[in-house]
């Protein structure tokens, strides 16, 4: 199945100034890699070592792997960009096989959370889900981060199962859920 390219879409966030979501380049990735690394020791830096937040990055963040999201048609990146500087990114994916739709990963910067840049960010996701045909859009998020698990709630997300995921050494509970595409997002 063929996708569109996404035009790049500016919205005005709750900030005083517009923020831009786009495709991510090759040249963002730099940015996307250090947009991963300091959410996640933000975010899981209490419950999951260092070491292993490193071991994950530099197995699943490598710029190969990355790049995928600019050179396969069934996956895509997005980079949300406040007054010039890249402040969060998201990653989806469609599984053809399955035919489900699955936002991969999605972080903002903890200076900038709270801003709806995240909800911009989904809003894009959702709408390359809905080309691909998608009802739902799929995702896992760790049981321990519980800020994030009732963001997605309040957004429309309903957990129905867990699952370990391992990041380096550590095994947590991840919560796997979804919601349906035709849902306007608050």
């Amino acid at each position: 199945m063929a996708l569109k390219n996404s035009s790049t879409t500016a919205m005005k966030s709750e900030a005083s100034h517009d923020v831009v979501i786009r495709r991510w380049t090759l040249d963002d990735i730099p940015d996307v890699q250090q947009i991963a690394l300091t959410t996640w020791r933000a975010t899981y830096g209490s419950f999951i070592p260092d070491e292993d937040i490193l071991a994950f990055f530099r197995t699943y963040y490598t710029m190969e792997a990355l790049a995928e999201n600019c050179t396969n048609i069934l996956r895509a990146g997005f980079l949300a960009v406040d007054a010039g500087k890249p402040v969060g990114y998201a990653r989806t994916f469609f599984n053809d096989q399955e035919a489900r739709f699955y936002l991969n990963s999605l972080y903002v910067l903890p200076e900038c959370q709270g801003k709806r840049i995240g909800t911009l960010l989904l809003r894009e996701c959702e709408t390359v889900g809905r080309a691909f045909g998608a009802e739902e859009i799929w995702l896992g998020v760790m049981k321990q981060n519980t800020r994030t698990v009732l963001w997605y709630e309040k957004l429309g997300f309903r957990f129905e199962r867990e699952e370990p995921f391992i990041m380096g050494n550590t095994t947590v509970d991840h919560l796997i859920g979804f919601r349906k595409l035709n849902q306007p997002l608050p």
